[in-house]
């Protein structure tokens, strides 16, 4: 097998990543970039323009599809006014153009049966691929097979947070790394000798940073720059949208995978307000003083109202004590007049607020998660301390960035050690 770099003068960044044809077209980027704006684009104009298509919507979990790739999917489809051409069906995550037969499926690599279910699929979007190993993409990649009217492309978009990430390896070697920054874009083709041809299978990477979003408002644009004096890793990663490397990890082991929970013998919940940023919400179960995460929300621009809509819907028992921010104390007090008013023994408290002491409360106990727990497990690996300009950790000061999660849980699992203590003080 022989690498090249295709040098063929193609056009201006974005324009070619609509007709490009390649098996493999990475878009890499900062947060905001638009990348999977473009992505979800590409494949409704192709579901428009093109016939007997079924493509597929990848992540690692079937659970969070909904909210991330079917949600902006379902969005272009209302800006564009094609809801009479587009069948949304929300139970199983399908979207079916009425007019020529082609159908969006979405799929989850922990949904078994419906993987050994799928036949003829004709293009790929993997959202989030950095939550994929490496195994999870071959598995992918060889179901993309036949042969088809129309070219088969395997779209993948992320924000590039380790330098050392299987994909840096796989797709960006050297001499793309040097093109791509030349020039934000870069071809790889692989030449591959198949008895006595050359199958050259091309592969086409993009770069994009917030910049390249025309949408944006100045605040978030704001929040982005505003990274770089708070920590240079976040400013690489998540506005420059360059690899990084994140060190003085909170949490450097993470949390322990499980497959399956065990019974629990108390539950508990948190809640992390926002609304620009997302606000967080997850029960975390307890067995033999150890404590097993779930999150059940994590959106962004849910105001108090609407969080309480979404709240009352879930399986909350009655008797359940709900730890908050403590930092909102006028939500709080909605939150109990309107679960009281629809008759439900639920009670939301203030949590406490040292962060120092939760997170060294968090630290000394035995934490699990789960697979379908993507923003928890995503949030626990870029945890860290606040740094100086000079390297020094400042001690109990976490960086306020992508830590929604990592808030609920702490309230929840340091509030609850104390909860001998609050109940005197209640009492």
């Amino acid at each position: 097998m022989k690498l090249r770099i295709d040098e063929s003068a193609f056009s201006p960044k974005f324009k070619l990543t609509y007709p490009d044809q390649s098996r493999y077209l990475i878009e890499m980027g900062s947060a905001g970039s638009g990348k999977s704006e473009r992505a979800a684009a590409k494949i409704l104009i192709r579901m428009l323009t093109e016939d007997d298509h079924r493509f597929i919507c990848w992540r690692k979990v079937g659970k969070s599809i909904r909210n991330s790739t079917f949600k902006l999917l379902k969005d272009q489809i209302q800006r564009w006014k094609l809801g009479k051409i587009f069948e949304i069906k929300e139970t199983d995550m399908t979207i079916v153009n009425t007019l020529n037969g082609n159908e969006l499926l979405s799929i989850g690599l922990d949904d078994r049966e419906k993987i050994k279910s799928l036949t003829s699929p004709t293009g790929f979007w993997i959202e989030e691929i950095t939550e994929l190993d490496e195994a999870d993409f071959n598995q992918i990649d060889t179901r993309l097979r036949g042969n088809t009217k129309n070219y088969k492309q395997i779209l993948a978009t992320f924000n590039p947070i380790s330098e050392y990430h299987w994909i840096k390896n796989r797709f960006f070697p050297e001499e793309v790394e040097q093109r791509r920054k030349e020039k934000g874009y870069a071809y790889l083709v692989r030449d591959i000798k198949i008895e006595d041809k050359i199958i050259s299978v091309p592969a086409l990477m993009v770069h994009s940073t917030y910049k390249d979003n025309p949408f944006l408002d100045d605040e978030y644009k704001a929040t982005l720059e505003s990274y770089k004096d708070i920590d240079p890793a976040y400013y690489l990663i998540y506005t420059k949208g360059e690899w990084g490397s994140i060190g003085n990890l909170i949490y450097p082991n993470g949390f322990e995978i499980l497959s399956e929970y065990p019974e629990f013998e108390d539950e508990i919940y948190g809640l992390d307000f926002g609304f620009n940023n997302p606000t967080a919400f997850g029960r975390i179960g307890i067995r033999d003083q150890e404590y097993y995460t779930e999150e059940l929300f994590y959106e962004k621009g849910y105001t108090n109202s609407m969080l309480i809509e979404e709240l009352l819907k879930m399986d909350i028992k009655d008797g359940s004590i709900i730890y908050c921010d403590s930092a909102e104390p006028a939500r709080i007090k909605e939150l109990n007049d309107s679960f009281y008013n629809h008759g439900r023994s639920v009670d939301f408290i203030p949590a406490a607020k040292s962060v120092k002491d939760g997170i060294d409360c968090v630290k000394s106990m035995k934490i699990y998660s789960k697979a379908e727990n993507v923003n928890i497990n995503k949030e626990v690996k870029t945890y860290k301390w606040k740094e100086t300009s000079e390297g020094r950790i400042i001690d109990g000061e976490p960086v306020k960035i992508n830590d929604h999660a990592m808030d609920f849980i702490r309230y929840a699992i340091y509030t609850y050690s104390l909860s001998p203590t609050l109940k005197m003080a209640f009492i």
